[in-house]
């Protein structure tokens, strides 16, 4: 897709994106103009079109304004998901328990059976993860989180969030003594560029081992509130458990040792084979791989084993209601229905390979 084109072409992408934005949750359209400061740009308007439809996309974003708008979108797009899912889940639970305090006379029964079968209930997966996000640095994920708390109507406190703050926050730095090293160090940063120091600069954190999980509960509408205090009418806990989380934020190495069996040299065979489990991506339904030219650089091969872990028949029950579970996933064709996200700087083989591969 390219900004210079046809004044009709423009106009037909501005349409389709326009109708799938009204499909978007209220919380988010209110936010979504002052976190994006316009509707849509150029070029937004045609890659959010294909992405509201789940079709797997891999996305070139050859400049840093252009990355940084892919990114906003990325973050509407899977908000809206995840918040969807939720509702309709949580709306089902209501029905489900106006239907068991309703009377057991032979109609209840029947009716009760017939929207068993119609499949109407049928809105979850094996477990709740939904999302997994695969980004190269916790600075990366430090500025996932933090735009995810914006376009939510939240707020990241630092005193309720400390944790993620020191584990995923920017890095103190170092007063050194010597001012002639530090103007030496200063320099030399400068030419390195300001991409280049988004990612590895002295005060951030490019620790490339973490994983963490999100939990979204969307809430009911309240009356008028203050303005300052959180209009938001959607809940977000950090650190959950990745089987009650919604969003996986995570880099490949991390998954990769917490899932490959034999990665922790430490642990004897038998009890690293306990502790790998990756039924928690057994119901992946989106996939986004962010910053794909730096994950390029630490090792491909990891994005590779975490991507051919997901869609697979979980080995445990892990307490899963079964006469909820979508029917595609019960006949094993859950890779089919999931969405790829490539997102990188540049073409690369390696990248078209595994776009080939993955995306179904």
């Amino acid at each position: 897709f390219t900004e210079k084109g046809p004044a009709k072409v423009k106009d037909h992408w501005k349409k389709c994106t326009q109708s799938a934005f009204q499909g978007c949750r209220k919380v988010l359209q209110q936010q979504w103009k002052g976190f994006n400061r316009k509707l849509f740009t150029s070029s937004q308007a045609p890659v959010y079109a294909a992405l509201a439809r789940y079709a797997d996309l891999f996305v070139i974003a050859d400049s840093m304004k252009k990355r940084n708008e892919m990114h906003r979108l990325y973050m509407l797009h899977v908000l809206n998901h995840v918040l969807t899912c939720r509702s309709r889940v949580q709306r089902h639970n209501r029905q489900l328990k106006d239907i068991e305090k309703a009377d057991e006379d032979a109609e209840g029964k029947k009716e009760m059976e017939e929207d068993h079968d119609d499949g109407r209930f049928r809105d979850q997966g094996f477990t709740r993860p939904t999302v997994l996000v695969l980004l190269p640095t916790r600075s990366t994920c430090h500025q996932f989180v933090e735009d995810l708390f914006k376009l939510t109507g939240n707020e990241l406190e630092n005193g309720r969030n400390e944790r993620f703050e020191t584990e995923y926050g920017s890095i103190p730095d170092d007063e050194s003594s010597d001012e002639g090293a530090s103007k030496r160090r200063k320099a030399v940063l400068e030419k390195k560029g300001k991409e280049w120091n988004e990612l590895f600069g002295d005060s951030v954190n490019n620790d490339d081992d973490f994983k963490l999980g999100i939990a979204l509960t969307p809430k009911a509408a309240k009356g008028k509130t203050d303005k300052k205090t959180s209009t938001s009418n959607v809940g977000i806990k950090l650190y959950s458990d990745f089987y009650k989380s919604d969003i996986i934020v995570a880099s490949p190495l991390s998954l990769k040792i917490a899932t490959v069996p034999g990665q922790e040299e430490e642990d004897d065979e038998e009890e690293d084979e306990k502790k790998a489990d990756s039924d928690y991506l057994s119901s992946i339904e989106i996939c986004l791989v962010q910053y794909s030219d730096v994950l390029l650089m630490q090792n491909w091969d990891h994005v590779n084993d975490v991507l051919a872990l997901l869609n697979q028949e979980p080995q445990k029950n892990n307490n899963t209601d079964f006469s909820r579970v979508r029917n595609y996933l019960l006949e094993g064709q859950g890779a089919r229905w999931r969405q790829l996200i490539i997102s990188s700087k540049f073409m690369d083989p390696f990248l078209n390979s595994t776009f080939n591969r993955f995306g179904k």
